[in-house]
């Protein structure tokens, strides 16, 4: 699940640069803190329910896992992305 998830992930997010980099260009200038929160609520609720349903793992706050495994992965997206200009 958990590679699946990263595969996902940034597959989605490095598959075509130059759109991540507009998207994020037009995010800051339109109110797009509110809508990242928004979207990261949603994905931690996913990927929480995905973990509390492994058959192979037990997680005591699988939200708290999901919310650290997100950071992970967004946080150096943005300036991967910055850095191919």
């Amino acid at each position: 699940m958990a590679s699946a998830f990263v595969d996902a992930f940034l597959s989605a997010k490095l598959r075509h640069p130059e759109e991540a980099k507009a998207l994020y260009a037009v995010a800051e200038k339109r109110g797009g803190a509110a809508l990242a929160a928004h979207m990261r609520t949603r994905i931690v609720a996913a990927v929480s329910a995905m973990l509390a349903s492994a058959p192979d793992a037990s997680f005591d706050d699988p939200a708290l896992v999901a919310t650290i495994a997100l950071g992970v992965l967004v946080g150096p997206v943005k300036p991967l992305l910055e850095e191919q200009a």
